[in-house]
């Protein structure tokens, strides 16, 4: 196993480094689903649709984004108009990694690779 810091030095794993966690995806409630993975792909749609209720409207037949600030800064909108951010990097765990994936290929779609976008 390799460690390595931020800066990219290397960070040596000692045995104290190493614990065991004590909970495994079989622990975890899977519901109906034979297996962890299963029931975060089955639930994805679900959670894709709860995460964007609200916020995305039709106007004159094209979707719209309505983001409020405390999701999209306004700071933020304003360096991606300048172009001043250049990568863009989608992150989520389990349900939202999945959902996450489909934003990748959404946004390198739609920038016309005005951005690098990658998770």
């Amino acid at each position: 196993m390799e460690r390595v810091s931020y800066d990219g030095s290397s960070l040596p794993v000692t045995s104290n480094d190493v614990v065991d966690a004590g909970v495994t995806t079989r622990d975890i409630d899977r519901g109906t689903s034979p297996h962890f993975l299963l029931k975060e792909i089955l639930e994805a749609p679900e959670s894709f649709r709860k995460t964007l209720r609200g916020r995305i409207h039709e106007i004159n037949g094209v979707c719209a984004a309505d983001l409020d600030e405390d999701v999209l800064p306004k700071d933020v909108v304003k360096l991606l108009v300048a172009r001043k951010i250049r990568r863009i990097r989608v992150i989520g765990q389990g349900t939202a990694a999945v959902a996450g994936s489909s934003m990748v290929a959404l946004l390198n779609s739609l920038s016309e690779d005005a951005f690098d976008v990658d998770a």
